[in-house]
């Protein structure tokens, strides 16, 4: 089937476009459509498990359209023809290159459709200060839920850890951020008995 989708693409892109630019709508929208087929059968496989309670599906994607539209992400058509349950919009403009997430894009294309919204957020990527707004910003728009993103390195600060055990309670987050105290008395533990315990990071156990 690969070899077979792949002479597809060469015929197609040979015949109509003739080394069209890498931007170029019409490659795109072919580019497109093979990664829609590929979800469209991912979605027959899962509705054909038998399991005790449906499967979902999730697709993670880029912040804009414009970044997903040339890696040939359409998660527009996803939501309408109802092929993912849940959209989840991610910083990243590129691979490691951050972008804000164009929120509004998002709720326009899931609006109306069952397919969930939930924005990722990268704990490495925000102020503490950024966080409760940005959230809000995200549920106001028509977010379900908030996925949380490479937290590792923030537990170990309680006061950071508190922050994000809380942006899940949305109706809430306005008073939470009124009466949120960061500062909290610890003590920070660097040797027990005579094994010390900070030299490493726990980033470094993965």
């Amino acid at each position: 089937m690969q070899r077979q989708s792949a002479r597809q693409l060469s015929v197609c892109l040979v015949v109509r476009f003739a080394q069209p630019p890498k931007r170029d709508p019409r490659l795109l929208e072919v580019r497109a459509g093979f990664v829609t087929e590929f979800m469209r059968q991912a979605r027959r496989e899962i509705e054909a498990v038998k399991a005790p309670r449906r499967i979902e599906f999730s697709a993670t994607v880029l912040a804009n359209e414009e970044a997903n539209r040339f890696h040939a992400l359409d998660p527009s058509t996803w939501a309408k023809e109802k092929i993912i349950d849940r959209l989840s919009p991610s910083p990243f403009n590129t691979i490691r290159s951050q972008a804000p997430i164009d929120i509004e894009y998002f709720a326009r294309i899931t609006r109306g459709t069952s397919c969930r919204l939930s924005p990722t957020m990268r704990p490495s990527w925000l102020e503490v200060p950024q966080v409760l707004p940005l959230a809000r910003s995200f549920y106001r728009a028509g977010a379900s839920e908030l996925i949380i993103f490479d937290v590792n390195l923030h537990h170990q600060n309680p006061s950071e850890w508190r922050l994000w055990q809380l942006i899940g309670k949305r109706d809430e987050l306005s008073e939470i951020e009124k009466r949120l105290k960061l500062d909290i008395a610890t003590i920070e533990i660097t040797k027990l008995d005579h094994m010390v315990i900070d030299k490493y990071p726990p980033l470094w156990a993965f």
